[in-house]
């Protein structure tokens, strides 16, 4: 038998540090995301609930589809939920509004979302590493790390769209309006049409591969790894700083079917390299 050409180093025990962190951090950011929350669930419980059921549910399916690429340990989705949903939301609620305050102060709010992608990307991106690392079976290829990068990806775009349509429909009517509900309708559709594939999902997803990359492609050289990672982190952020912008004209639409693009390419080198990874484990006459 021969190692696989990709398989990284066997992890080290004890990881119980970074089991402390990563519950630490995912409880940290489900306490700031609840006290962020609760004012608005408070004001509309059923809207608030009615949200939360769609988006799971839309969630849901986002699951099932991205569990058809390739399965990686039910442990690494389950983590790497929790940690988009609660870790990664939860700091860059405060973050963003940090940002949003003092630029507010400066009359110039709605440039907040540009400041973005520079906040939120580095916590999924840290939140794919930790997850990375605390999986019960080791990564062997790049494509563990799109996978693992894309249900952070989905439980930060999920509770992001909870959080934002509440706001919106709140912010928008009065308490008990019925067009609170025709807001948060658009909001779904609105997630369906546009954000499901060229949101969270898929940047994170990108930027897990180049992570992964890094972590197993220890045949290769040092310099090349750092290099696609940096490449495929930086893509994500590029892809996120041009969703936030809404500019560009046909450029921004052909921008975001190219970022769709990439990341269904990397499906396919991913699973190129699975089916190196099989090859050489197999028994050799």
């Amino acid at each position: 038998m021969t190692n696989p050409p990709s398989a990284a180093p066997e992890l080290r025990e004890p990881r119980w540090p970074l089991r402390v962190f990563y519950a630490a951090a995912v409880l940290s950011g489900a306490a700031i995301l609840t006290a962020s929350l609760a004012p608005i669930v408070v004001q509309a419980p059923v809207l608030a609930a009615a949200s939360a059921a769609l988006f799971t549910a839309f969630g849901a399916l986002c699951a099932w589809l991205l569990n058809k690429i390739h399965r990686f340990g039910r442990d690494v989705r389950v983590l790497a939920v929790l940690w988009g949903a609660a870790a990664a939301v939860g700091f860059a609620l405060l973050a963003n509004r940090a940002i949003y305050n003092h630029l507010a102060a400066r009359g110039d709010a709605a440039g907040w979302a540009l400041f973005a992608p520079f906040t939120e990307e580095p916590l999924k991106d840290l939140g794919i590493v930790v997850v990375l690392l605390l999986a019960a079976a080791r990564p062997r290829t790049a494509l563990d790390g799109l996978v693992a990068g894309s249900f952070v990806g989905l439980g930060f775009e999920v509770v992001e769209n909870v959080l934002q349509s509440l706001s919106n429909a709140v912010t928008s009517s009065p308490p008990g309006h019925p067009s609170q509900w025709a807001s948060l309708v658009t909001d779904v559709i609105h997630e369906v049409v546009r954000r499901s594939w060229t949101g969270h999902i898929v940047i994170t997803g990108i930027a897990g591969f180049g992570i992964a990359y890094a972590m197993t492609a220890v045949h290769r050289p040092g310099m090349r790894r750092a290099g696609v990672a940096s490449a495929l982190v930086g893509l994500a952020v590029a892809g996120h700083l041009l969703w936030n912008s809404h500019r560009f004209g046909v450029f921004y639409v052909l921008g975001q079917f190219g970022i769709l693009v990439v990341y269904l390419w990397l499906i396919r080198v991913g699973r190129r390299q699975e089916a190196g990874c099989a090859t050489a484990v197999a028994p050799q006459s």
